[in-house]
């Protein structure tokens, strides 16, 4: 039985996905805190919400619709887990992409950790955009 902060962090992770299919910057990050560690892939980090919320704002507008399909979450503690597939649409049809992810929230309910895992090289074998672009 998952304890109210476990839950409150799962929801919040929630939030979080609907706001990217809605693909709304602000709203992905509403419950970040304003120093916010973020490891995207094989990118550098960011460190504050105004630079992911950048990221974001940077990134968005290169995909068409976003879609988390085969979405697996579950909280301990402070942290939240996931595994998912991020699906993007792109001129030539769709990316598929694997991701693990990782959240750590603080006592206020604000993630102040957040890890993402994937692979560049399969995004970009599907059609995904060349982030040198971005």
């Amino acid at each position: 039985m998952a304890t109210k902060t476990e839950s409150r962090n799962e929801q919040i992770v929630r939030d979080y996905i609907a706001a990217f299919e809605r693909k709304d910057p602000a709203g992905i990050v509403a419950d970040c805190a304003d120093q916010v560690y973020m490891k995207n892939g094989p990118f550098d980090p960011t460190q504050t919400r105004a630079d992911l919320q950048a990221v974001f704002e940077a990134f968005l507008p290169h995909v068409g619709s976003v879609q988390f399909r085969d979405l697996r979450l579950g909280a301990v503690g402070d942290m939240v887990y996931t595994e998912r597939v991020e699906c993007f649409g792109v001129p030539d049809g769709e990316v598929a992409l694997p991701v693990n992810a990782i959240y750590q929230f603080n006592d206020d309910g604000k993630v102040i950790d957040w890890r993402e895992y994937w692979d560049l090289i399969d995004w970009l074998k599907q059609g995904g955009p060349s982030f040198d672009d971005l």
